[in-house]
């Protein structure tokens, strides 16, 4: 399996779909905790790019949030 060409094409697909809606994970909250407290999981987020990094990062998305923007990745 190619993982560079799935990465390529999930990628692709999900650039067309944004903005895409999104609540955090427990992971992300913990993550900005400290610099965003208004962050829960129950916060509504909009994914409003995505991009491959080619690394093992894998796909990242830049996320709009109520107080600004942040980068994080795709599974988070």
């Amino acid at each position: 399996m190619d993982y560079n060409e799935l990465y390529s094409d999930l990628t692709r697909k999900l650039a067309a779909a944004v903005p895409i809606p999104a609540h955090p994970t427990r992971e992300l909250v913990q993550t900005f905790k400290a610099d965003i407290k208004e962050l829960t999981l129950k916060s509504k987020l909009t994914i409003i790019s995505v991009f491959n990094t080619g690394d093992i990062s894998g796909i990242m998305c830049a996320v709009e949030l109520h107080e600004g923007r942040i980068a994080c990745s795709l599974t988070h």
